[in-house]
């Protein structure tokens, strides 16, 4: 029979007596077992993760597809239209029914003086408005004196 090395002997007294192991290998071994713990724990969360994330992802790609073929507003009352015309309500309406782009105006307009261009100016409306008086601001301070500087002079 083969003989043990001095380690083995020392695991097999150590399984025996596990009080006596020293310090340092007792936090040893705490911290393999505390990474296997976590190691379990993490695996357990990850696939509550991906499952979850699984059942939002569908949900989104569910609703996004219900957005993009969602008819618009103005598309559902022109329906609605049509349909009481046929039944001899109102006429037909034939309306372009898929939304337009709204044309952007902010584009600087130029004006041709003597064969070059300058911009035109444009006039604010905070110009034309008339100009709101500012209010002054009050203390939150209870012992505020401020407001009494001109009460008068009385002999105390």
């Amino acid at each position: 029979m083969p003989e043990k090395s001095t380690s083995e002997l020392l695991d097999e007294y150590y399984k025996k007596n596990p009080g006596k192991r020293p310090l340092m290998r007792r936090f040893a071994d705490n911290r393999k077992a505390a990474a296997k713990e976590k190691a379990k724990y993490n695996e357990i969360y990850r696939e509550e993760f991906n499952k979850q994330r699984a059942k939002s992802l569908k949900i989104r790609a569910k609703a996004e597809a219900r957005a993009k073929y969602q008819p618009t507003k103005k598309q559902k009352m022109d329906d609605f239209v049509n349909a009481i015309g046929s039944l001899g309500g109102a006429p037909q309406i034939k309306r372009k029914t898929t939304p337009s782009k709204k044309k952007r105006s902010g584009k600087t307009q130029y004006k041709i003086i003597g064969g070059k261009a300058y911009p035109i100016a444009k006039t604010s409306r905070s110009t034309t408005t008339s100009r709101k008086k500012k209010k002054t601001r009050k203390s939150n301070d209870p012992f505020d004196l401020s407001g009494l500087d001109n009460i008068g002079d009385f002999d105390f």
